[in-house]
């Protein structure tokens, strides 16, 4: 299990929700995106915490307008 890129992976997903309820929601969408590249890149992923960034991706989008992009995803 490689711990360092958890962490890294649960700092770029709190600092996501962080800027998120500050209304900087393409901060947000960054750190999100961060997010789940690090975790596709563990050796196990974790689908239910992937699944739970993909939705906090989902809410950036759709709070920064971009409906259609959130719904691509």
């Amino acid at each position: 299990h490689d711990n360092h890129g958890y962490r890294h992976n649960k700092v770029h997903d709190l600092l996501g929700t962080i800027a998120h309820r500050n209304g900087k929601f393409k901060e947000a969408i960054e750190h999100h995106l961060k997010s789940i590249e690090l975790q596709q890149k563990m050796p196990s992923v974790d689908n239910q915490k992937l699944a739970l960034t993909y939705n906090n991706l989902g809410m950036s989008y759709g709070a920064n307008g971009e409906i259609d992009v959130a719904l691509s995803k």
